[in-house]
């Protein structure tokens, strides 16, 4: 935290959530901060005291940062619990998660990267996570939708990605083959159905029916009426942890799932779409010029070079992100409005029943957008220093799979077995469930650890 530091209040927290503030070791100007944040907040009525919730790295920390903050404000009544790092966070408290489900945290709120990508809203300016979340949010509330639902589907969106994404999925899926697979879905549904103990009387999250069954069928049925595997499960069926959920607790997989969830899902692609743009420009992997490939890029590159001729590289960039997420939105809301006016669903049920989404692009924008996947795909994911590093990173994930299996003394305490009886495909997903829980730097700072040579991946 600098002194330079800026806050941007122009646009309100709403009302109803979680205020989690973790913090350091605990300066005094970094107390001043936050006091001066949470009174900011507490005098427009954006949080409310009882919801507001202190978290450090260590007890001593919390006591000292408690009570400074404290004494500038004295009214405040604050729950203090033990963690990492300083941020603001929440949105739906069993959402973004405890730190138990993923190794390289303890304590009792996580701040890994991908339980917070979309929720992190920390007391920096906003960037790519809170654009990501606010993608999603204003496609919400522009179709007058759930909006705390909308943001609880995504933020658990990516807790089951493993670190270096579809690359060490890869890699698990491979590691766990005869053992049910990998399935980053069933992952996240896994995390929050059991790999949390926050409860005493059960495992994972109190969370509603309707966040669980979004988080599982955001992509769509996943099954057809009769319980056959449909879409991309129907050539290898429906994953162990989703299937073994399901029939303990319905979550109808033949249906689609709500409004919220369809947005959470295109809202997801939107800003996929963008930010691999953005990251490809920044990397060097291709140049605005070789955008214009695309017949929408080219105009919206057109017409940011006839308003603003001057204007370096860099903003010419920012700027190409910036309209393409708002065209592609409108796109969206534009589609779904029709849509919705020509279903006339009268309920939930009316929507799960539908024949496809509801929420989707129109015909021709869904072809523009394959266009600029298919771009990505040839000019960066293949991308032959791209493909160089998630070579590597799946050779390292395999590596720390092979390394627990046949030294489960590497794994920390609380992640070996409570019991010695454990049968091969039990210990196999152990390890797994502890793989996926890690960072991307979490991971290659286990793998330094634990074997002589680790691959630069950069």
């Amino acid at each position: 935290m600098t002194q330079q530091q800026t806050f941007d209040f122009s646009r309100p927290m709403p009302k109803r959530r979680n205020l989690v503030i973790e913090a350091g070791a605990g300066t005094g100007k970094t107390t001043a901060i936050v006091a001066e944040v949470l009174r900011i907040m507490l005098e427009n009525e954006e949080v409310s005291p009882e919801r507001i919730v202190l978290v450090t790295f260590t007890e001593k920390a919390a006591g000292e940062i408690a009570d400074r903050i404290h004494a500038a404000l004295a009214e405040l009544e604050m729950l203090v619990v033990q963690d990492l790092f300083l941020t603001e966070t929440a949105y739906l408290a069993d959402v973004v998660l405890p730190a138990s489900a993923f190794p390289e945290k303890t304590g009792t709120f996580t701040n890994t990267d991908r339980a917070v990508q979309l929720g992190r809203q920390a007391l920096d300016p906003p960037g790519e996570a809170r654009q990501d979340l606010a993608i999603i949010v204003d496609m919400a509330r522009q179709l007058g939708l759930d909006e705390d639902l909308t943001e609880a589907l995504a933020l658990a969106h990516d807790l089951g990605h493993p670190p270096f994404g579809h690359a060490g999925e890869r890699a698990l899926d491979a590691c766990l083959q005869a053992h049910g697979g990998f399935d980053h879905n069933a992952q996240t549904l896994r995390v929050v159905t059991s790999l949390e103990h926050r409860y005493p009387q059960f495992d994972g999250l109190n969370l509603t029916w309707e966040s669980l069954e979004g988080i599982v069928k955001h992509n769509g049925p996943l099954t057809e009426r009769n319980g056959l595997a449909a879409g991309r499960y129907r050539d290898r069926g429906i994953p162990v942890g989703i299937s073994e959920y399901n029939s303990l607790y319905d979550l109808e997989l033949w249906s689609f799932a709500s409004l919220e969830a369809q947005v959470a899902a295109i809202g997801d692609d939107i800003a996929y779409d963008a930010h691999d743009i953005d990251d490809g420009l920044r990397a060097g992997l291709f140049t605005l010029d070789d955008l214009t490939d695309i017949p929408l890029l080219a105009q919206m590159i057109d017409e940011i070079a006839k308003r603003y001729p001057d204007l370096d590289h860099d903003r010419r960039a920012a700027e190409l992100v910036r309209e393409l997420i708002s065209y592609l939105i409108g796109a969206v809301v534009m589609e779904a409005r029709r849509r919705l006016t020509a279903a006339r669903p009268r309920s939930v049920a009316d929507v799960r029943s539908q024949g496809s989404v509801l929420i989707t692009f129109p015909a021709e924008v869904a072809q523009v957008e394959a266009g600029i996947k298919s771009f990505l795909k040839a000019r960066m994911y293949r991308h032959a220093r791209v493909m160089r590093v998630m070579d590597d990173a799946e050779q390292l994930v395999s590596e720390l799979f092979e390394r627990y299996q046949q030294t489960p003394g590497d794994l920390p305490a609380e992640w070996l077995p409570s019991s010695g009886q454990e049968t091969e495909a039990e210990r196999a997903r152990r390890i797994g469930n502890f793989i996926a829980g890690m960072t991307d730097r979490f991971a290659l700072t286990e793998h330094q650890r634990l074997f002589d040579l680790t691959p630069d991946l950069r």
